[in-house]
């Protein structure tokens, strides 16, 4: 996309879709169809939206179609959508599954539109500055909610912002945003990134400790981790210590004086100390069963979205002792493989796998606008992986789960397209068709060329 017009309107597109993937609602549904339609159906009209955009701007332009090369990743894609079709007949109930299938479908078509129009530098960086100050106004909203309550209380839902559940969520969201500020702070190169970042880690950690999401805590950490590869490849290990050091600063005090601290990390040890709180024993066990459900279904699953429906009156009859029967795996590896069959859940892994892998030989490459894309979409994607050891995103058709869903593969949209090439950079042209840096000629010997006009002048 190069004309103004295009670039105007993929600029609305992207806008507009992310304003709806972190609306304060349960299931936006700004065209009337249900919440379980809703939100395929603007993945979907995303996605044409932006074909049309530029099948529109070629023809204006008297352009040809460009060619396109699948990778791995499109090759693990196809894969994974391949073994969700071939499993379809064998599903439990086949009519959630292709309910289930329409949603893949959809956001599919809104991950290859959005690569689409990341092409553009421009359209990147609004994407990411647009996702942290939603999810910044989302963490806003519910730090005031929760001042509301009482910071001496460990809420599992929130009255604001209105639809987003509290620690499945919110800490989702808040992992989410402190990676993606850790990146860009780790590549910024101007006092003001790195002021306006650290005033929003303040937000996002804040919400995090006092939200007392245990594996939010893990998550960061885990992305904190991975920071340090950044910062060792780009010579920036000051700058990731002081990352640290402010993100202590901000969570010890806190942690230290909670009345809520002492019991949530006494109820690690297998000690239910707070009410509503599921030690980690309570996780295992779901996952040791859900192990055997994997083992009896190995080859087919249940079929996409079918995981409670046989989990629960066939694996977990009874209530645990948390007064719940699991609902989901509360891991997205093991649900993914419970509902799929073993190679689905192979195919689902190595399809993260292949993003992140992807993005960390990518770290570097480009121009400081990339890098930071890189940087913050790579480390976000990290915190999803590791707080997805302990939630699950495919469980409900009409909650905000499945918005989750489409901000993954937003991200993941970015790291493949933000350095696209490790080298020669790629660059806009004087026609706005993006190219590869021309080679450089070698510099003419002393005393040729216009330094030997100059001399000669002398």
């Amino acid at each position: 996309m190069t004309s103004p017009a295009a670039r105007v309107a993929g600029s609305a597109l992207l806008v507009a879709l992310v304003a709806l993937l972190l609306a304060p609602a349960a299931a936006p549904d700004p065209f009337g169809v249900g919440p379980q339609m809703a939100w395929p159906l603007i993945c979907a009209s995303f996605a044409l939206g932006t074909l049309a955009v530029r099948a529109v701007d070629r023809v204006t332009r008297g352009g040809r179609p460009g060619g396109w090369r699948p990778g791995p990743v499109e090759f693990l894609v196809g894969l994974y959508l391949a073994i969700v079709l071939v499993t379809w007949p064998f599903a439990f109930d086949r009519r959630v599954t292709g309910a289930w299938l329409l949603m893949l479908l959809a956001q599919l078509a809104a991950f290859f539109a959005l690569r689409s129009l990341f092409a553009d530098a421009r359209h990147r960086g609004l994407a990411l500055g647009s996702i942290v100050v939603g999810l910044a106004w989302l963490q806003v909203l519910a730090v005031h909610d929760h001042l509301a309550a009482g910071l001496s209380t460990r809420p599992t839902d929130y009255l604001v912002p209105a639809g987003w559940s509290g620690r499945p969520e919110l800490g989702f969201l808040a992992v989410i945003l402190a990676a993606l500020l850790t990146g860009l702070w780790l590549e910024a190169r101007t006092w003001h990134l790195r002021l306006a970042a650290g005033f929003l880690w303040l937000v996002a950690l804040g919400q995090l400790v006092f939200l007392f999401a245990r594996m939010g805590w893990i998550a960061v950490v885990v992305v904190l981790a991975a920071a340090a590869g950044f910062a060792v490849r780009s010579g920036r290990l000051r700058v990731y210590a002081l990352v640290v050091g402010l993100a202590i600063a901000i969570a010890a005090p806190a942690a230290v004086l909670h009345p809520l601290t002492v019991p949530l990390i006494r109820s690690l040890t297998g000690e239910r100390t707070v009410a509503y709180s599921a030690t980690p024993g309570h996780r295992i066990e779901i996952w040791r069963r859900t192990v055997t459900m994997i083992g009896d279904r190995w080859a087919a699953g249940t079929g996409l979205g079918n995981f409670q429906a046989v989990y629960e009156p066939n694996y977990n009859p009874a209530p645990n002792e948390d007064s719940r029967r699991g609902v989901h795996a509360h891991n997205t590896w093991l649900q993914q493989a419970g509902e799929l069959g073993v190679a689905g859940g192979a195919a689902h892994a190595l399809l993260w796998l292949g993003v992140l892998l992807a993005g960390w030989r990518r770290a570097g490459c480009g121009d400081a606008a990339a890098r930071q894309v890189t940087a913050a979409a790579w480390l976000a994607l990290v915190g999803a992986a590791a707080y997805l050891t302990g939630e699950t995103l495919t469980f409900s058709l009409d909650g905000p789960r499945v918005r989750m869903q489409t901000l993954c593969w937003l991200l993941a949209a970015l790291v493949l397209t933000a350095a696209a090439r490790r080298a020669p950079a790629l660059q806009e042209g004087r026609d706005g068709e993006r190219r590869e840096d021309e080679p450089r000629q070698p510099l003419p010997p002393p005393g040729t060329g216009r330094q030997a006009e100059s001399q000669a002048d002398q």
